[in-house]
């Protein structure tokens, strides 16, 4: 189990460092249209804790600021993400019950 937990670990933390990848690029994309490109990546790191929130509905917030369907890659990522927290929260319950 302990095994099983540590690569689910790793894959967790690869799939947040690719949603953030995708967070910062969607909020730069936001930003872009009132501040220019140059400027928008900088503050793309600033403006990201209050978009925050919108990381919990990534692939549909990335969609409406591109102004285009839902890109399948990103749900993709997005979701496999989410059952990996939600698998490793399981396993840990599991653990400390047993």
């Amino acid at each position: 189990m302990k095994k099983l937990s540590k690569i689910l670990e790793i894959i967790t933390v690869i799939l947040l460092f690719l949603n953030a990848i995708i967070f910062l690029g969607t909020i730069a994309s936001l930003l872009e249209q009132w501040v220019g490109s140059f400027i928008a990546y900088g503050l793309a790191f600033l403006a990201a804790p209050i978009f925050s929130p919108a990381f919990i509905f990534l692939p549909w917030f990335e969609a409406w600021v591109e102004e285009e369907p839902v890109s399948e890659s990103i749900l993709i990522i997005w979701g496999a993400f989410v059952v990996c927290v939600a698998l490793r929260f399981v396993i840990e319950r599991w653990t400390n019950n047993s």
